[in-house]
């Protein structure tokens, strides 16, 4: 018969008061009496309650006992519970076959498929514990201990639970890897003649501990300590890696955590390296009610023929509101920064392959009304064709813009300010620009299904140039123009998916001329031609250049869509056209002739197997100007294949003085549940070699990680020469903080 009781009592007595309310809640006539004991009734309740020395009034902690059967016997005084027991007390639960309570003793044996469930998940089990009664301490034997979340386990001849905060135990072996009967020794584990795990602390600490490996000793240590699985931040080493190349000789990076507060950590990565100075990143994270910050960065003295002096970079990102100040209440400032001390430092320390850095410091709000964006930028290049005294400085860059409605007109109104100044210290001239527009625009539907996006704008440009050299110019224009987009979606359902076909049409109006020649062109050197711009009012990217005279558009979209599972498929193309050849595009652009280039995409996705997707443009004699595919695939749950081809036509006026033809390849086999193989490769078509190749083989279980991999780099720049580099890592989880 199973029974259950509830009651309060003090945490001295918590067990005892327990056993007597549940005992005073049923007749003995439900309990089986077993030879020499007496059946706990309520007509001696009085008595048992006061030789437990158990008071009433004492409410004070919560306990529950749930047991098949219980027995009092008078004469031994103790309290037998059998049958399924389970103890729950503050926070913890007994869980054993037999459990009983000795009142002179003022102890709790449990016996059999003994566990002690404890508040932090852990458990530990044993053959048979005596425990006092607040189950705070005991003696455990035959004691195996489990971790919280299952990370790992313990097992020891002895154990003693000390303070409810301590298990202390005896010839231990400590290790988070399974084992069975076909593989009884683990991967990795530690034997220590003694463990003690800090509930408190969350620490784990061995005394005389021995690490094996596959059941084979490899390192002793006479003292250590980490902290449990359960732990996700906590001060100390972490995990080490390895690697070698023929630039840097071998490579040991040791990262040091350091939590400074529950908000904040920094984490120092000395590099020790054979063949050239040793290099020291640290990495410093942030994170406010008001916001997030990282700064990142690493330095060096190299004495290198081509290099000498300092070395290093920094990156960081942060983002903080403002709050309630004289400029409103959902302004953010911020900055991005990426700055390096020489062009090959990035690639020689294989940090990154970049070519040009961009550093921004800004205040920006963004609401319904609009946004603001006041902001500093600087670029720094790496590049042959772009000197660093010709690359400006962005100081400053304002934006402002606010949507607004008139009652006696439908749609909605927008007046955007737009103002810059461009500084460079070498040849180049400085420019500065304010650029002022009020836009109207109106998006509906009639009842038949056809819809209207209109617009019109009316922009006023005034520019002022000077390069040291020449007298100050002034230059100004005013740019007016207007149009709509008409377009007529169709749907159709089947029984598999549902079908939309929506043919488009545009007609956008506007002077000719207003890129005079005395203005500079800094912001729309690269125009990108595709399915989604060739719909856009001004297919220029930026400000500096003006899209003149009548044009119209027309193109078309189809999308399918599945009703359960299966494949989605979209499709879209358009061509544009106008009165006269463009002079104010380039002869790439696709744009400069009465006839646009013809521009498409399409894709095709199973979202939970594949991914193929391609966009185009085409000229009107089939000369392919842009080809760009991009796919990926999951094979059998084993192999995933990802990829990429990009083709683009020289654009000597846009700065693309070859064409670029550049495929990427990568893939992940999984050879068994725990080996997996990794590869990687990017290959310049255009040149007939690679770029980067990789490959890696990895492994990984429930108790470790193990990767080792090799990158070939085959750039040759200054002092960061073709690099092959070998990379080895292992993590031992379990074995510290989990992240």
């Amino acid at each position: 018969m199973g029974a259950m009781v509830q009651l309060r009592c003090t945490a001295a007595l918590a067990f005892a008061a327990v056993v007597c309310a549940f005992s005073l809640a049923f007749p003995a006539a439900s309990l089986a009496e077993p030879a020499g004991a007496q059946v706990f009734t309520q007509t001696n309740s009085d008595l048992i309650r006061r030789s437990l020395n158990i008071n009433e009034g004492e409410e004070e902690t919560p306990a529950v006992l749930e047991a098949d059967e219980i027995f009092y016997d008078s004469a031994a005084e103790k309290v037998i519970a059998s049958g399924d027991v389970k103890i729950f007390y503050a926070g913890r639960v007994l869980e054993a076959n037999k459990v009983i309570y000795d009142s002179k003793a003022d102890e709790v044996t449990a016996m059999g498929n003994v566990r002690l469930i404890n508040t932090d998940g852990s458990v530990l089990t044993a053959d048979n514990a005596t425990f006092d009664t607040e189950l705070r301490n005991g003696l455990i034997k035959g004691a195996k201990a489990v971790l919280a979340d299952g990370q790992a386990r313990m097992a020891a001849v002895e154990g003693r639970r000390v303070d409810g905060r301590f298990t202390a135990l005896s010839k231990v072996v400590y290790s988070p890897c399974e084992v069975c009967e076909e593989n009884p020794n683990p991967l990795w584990q530690i034997r220590a003649r003694k463990i003690v795990q800090d509930e408190e602390a969350k620490d784990i600490i061995y005394e005389d501990a021995t690490f094996e490996v596959l059941g084979m000793p490899v390192g002793w240590l006479p003292y250590f300590r980490h902290a449990d699985p359960s732990v996700k931040r906590r001060t100390g080493f972490l995990t080490p890696s390895f690697l070698s190349n023929n630039n840097l000789g071998y490579v040991v990076k040791v990262p040091y955590y350091l939590e400074i507060a529950p908000n904040q950590d920094i984490t120092i990565i000395p590099w020790i390296v054979t063949d050239d100075r040793p290099v020291l990143e640290s990495e410093y994270r942030l994170k406010l009610n008001s916001g997030d910050l990282r700064v990142a960065g690493g330095a060096t003295w190299s004495e290198d023929d081509l290099e000498r002096g300092f070395r290093g970079y920094f990156d960081g990102e942060g983002d903080f509101a403002i709050g309630d100040t004289f400029v409103g209440d959902d302004f953010f400032v911020g900055f991005d920064a990426n700055l390096a001390s020489d062009d090959t430092f990035l690639r020689r320390y294989d940090i990154s392959g970049t070519d040009r850095l961009e550093t921004r410091l800004y205040v920006e709000s963004f609401n319904r009304d609009g946004m603001t964006s006041l902001e500093a930028i600087r670029y720094q290049s790496f590049r042959d064709d772009e000197p660093a005294g010709t690359i400006p400085l962005i100081l400053p860059h304002l934006e402002v813009e606010r949507f607004f409605d008139v009652d006696a007109v439908p749609g909605r109104f927008n007046f955007t300010t737009d103002s810059l100044y461009l500084r460079r210290t070498d040849d180049g001239q400085d420019v500065a620009r304010l650029s002022s527009e009020l836009g109207w625009s109106d998006y509906r539907a009639t009842s038949a299904g056809i819809t209207f996006d209109s617009f019109a704008t009316f922009r006023g440009d005034l520019y002022r140039t000077f390069d040291g050299e020449q007298d100050d110019k002034w230059e100004a224009r005013a740019l007016p123009s207007a149009g709509f987009t008409i377009g007529y979606p169709l749907g159709r359902a089947t029984e598999n998916a549902s079908h939309i076909v929506e043919p488009l049409a545009s007609v956008i109006v506007a002077p000719y001329g207003g890129n005079p020649q005395e203005i500079p062109n800094e912001d729309s050197l690269n125009t990108e031609l595709d399915e989604l711009s060739i719909f856009e009012g001004n297919r220029f990217p930026g400000i500096d250049r003006w899209e003149d005279g009548p044009r119209a558009t027309v193109g078309a979209k189809y999308t399918r869509r599945p009703n359960n599972g299966g494949a989605e498929f979209d499709v879209a193309f358009g061509q544009s056209y106008r009165l006269r050849d463009s002079t104010v595009f380039s002869e790439g652009s696709g744009l400069e002739d009465t006839t646009s280039d013809f521009v498409g995409s399409w894709r095709l996705e199973n979202p939970e197997l594949f991914y193929i997707g391609h966009r185009f443009r085409v000229t009107n004699e089939a000369d392919l100007e842009r080809n760009e595919v991009y796919a990926n695939a999951t094979l059998f749950n084993r192999l995933s294949l990802g990829g990429s081809y990009v083709y683009l036509e020289e654009d000597p006026e846009e700065g693309a003085d070859d064409d670029r033809s550049e495929g990427n390849v990568n893939g992940s086999f999984r050879i068994t549940d725990y080996w997996r193989l990794t590869g990687n490769a990017r290959r310049d078509f255009e040149e007939s070699r690679f770029v980067t190749t990789g490959a890696g083989l990895i492994y990984a279980d429930e108790c470790c990680e193990i990767g080792f991999t090799v990158r070939r780099r085959f750039n040759d720049v200054e002092d960061a020469p073709p690099t092959t580099t070998f990379g080895f890592v292992v993590k031992l989880r379990g074995l510290g903080t989990s992240e």
